[in-house]
C-alpha cells in the first residue's frame, strides 16, 4: 500500500523540520495511525524504497503457515483446537494441555527455524544462544522475551499439525491432507530460575525439524524479506497479511 497524498505544512515557527509532506507521515493525519503503527509502516516502506539499491536477507516459511496462520492471541487454557480455513485448504492444531496452543510471535520460530535449515542445509540445526532468534528478528533481549521464546519452543515442540487441501475436481471429492509436528527433538540450554538462555557448551542448542516439516520446506519454500517479518513481528495479524501477499506477489 502507497501513501502518497501530501498534506500543506502549516508555518513552522518552532525551526524543527516537518515531516508532514513525507507520504507515510501524512497517512497519521489520514488514518489516525498510532505512532507504534507508524513506525512499522515506515520500516516496511523504507525497506520498499531500498529493494532495488540493496540484496535483501532472506528468511523463509512454510506453506501450511502462509495460507493458514497460528492464533493472533493466546487461548484459553481450555481451548487446545484450533482450526482455520482458507478456500479449499485447511491447518488444524492441537495444543499440548501443558504448554497450549502456539500464539501470537510464536509464529516466528518455525521462520527462524526454517531459516537455519535451509542455510545450514540439514533438518538438524545447531546454534550458540537461544537469544539468537531475537537479535535475527531485532527484538529486546530482556527477560520478558527470553521467556516468551521458551514457552514458544515448548508450546510449537508439543503442538500436533494437520494440513490438507479438499478438492472437489470434476464433481470428484479429493481428500489431501498430512498430520505431521514440527520438530523431533528439542535441546536449549537456558537458566533454571531466570528465563535468560545459556551459551550452550560446544554450541550444543539443536533443534532436530520432523522430516515431513523439512521436506515441506524443501519442496515449497517460500522466501519473505527478513526485515520486514523484524518490522512487523509485533503485529502478528499485519504479518500474516505481508506473507500472503508476498507469497501471491507477480514474479
Amino acid at each position: 500500500m502507497e501513501f502518497r497524498t501530501t498534506i500543506q505544512p502549516a508555518p513552522n515557527t518552532s525551526g524543527a523540520v516537518r515531516r508532514a509532506d513525507h507520504p507515510v507521515s501524512s497517512a497519521v493525519s489520514l488514518f489516525r495511525m498510532s505512532k507504534r503503527r507508524l513506525r512499522q509502516v515506515e520500516s516496511v516502506e523504507l525497506i520498499r524504497e531500498q529493494r532495488e539499491n540493496r540484496q535483501q536477507q532472506l528468511a523463509f516459511h512454510a506453506r501450511p503457515f502462509v495460507f493458514c496462520g497460528v492464533p493472533l492471541r493466546r487461548r484459553p487454557a481450555d481451548q487446545l483446537l484450533y482450526t482455520r480455513s482458507n478456500g479449499k485448504f485447511f491447518l488444524q492444531v492441537l495444543g499440548h494441555p501443558q504448554f497450549g496452543l502456539p500464539f501470537g510471535r510464536d509464529r516466528l520460530i518455525p521462520i527462524w527455524v526454517a531459516a537455519l535449515a535451509i542455510r545450514q542445509r540439514s533438518r538438524i540445526v545447531r546454534f550458540h544462544r537461544a537469544s539468537e532468534m531475537l537479535g535475527f528478528f531485532h527484538l529486546f533481549k530482556d527477560g520478558n522475551r527470553y521467556h516468551r521464546i521458551m514457552e514458544g519452543f515448548q508450546s510449537i515442540f508439543a503442538a500436533t499439525i494437520s494440513f490438507g487441501c479438499n478438492d472437489q475436481p470434476e464433481g470428484k471429492l479429493v481428500l489431501d491432507w498430512a498430520r505431521f509436528h514440527f520438530f523431533d527433538r528439542l535441546q536449549l540450554w537456558f537458566h533454571k530460575n531466570q528465563a535468560a538462555p545459556l551459551s550452550a557448551p560446544g554450541d550444543e542448542n539443536v533443534v532436530v525439524l520432523s522430516e515431513p516439516f523439512y521436506e515441506e520446506i524443501k519442496a515449497h519454500r517460500i522466501p519473505v524479506e527478513r526485515e520486514v517479518v523484524a518490522a512487523l513481528a509485533n503485529a502478528p495479524g499485519v504479518l500474516d497479511l505481508y506473507l500472503w501477499l508476498f507469497w501471491k506477489r507477480p514474479i
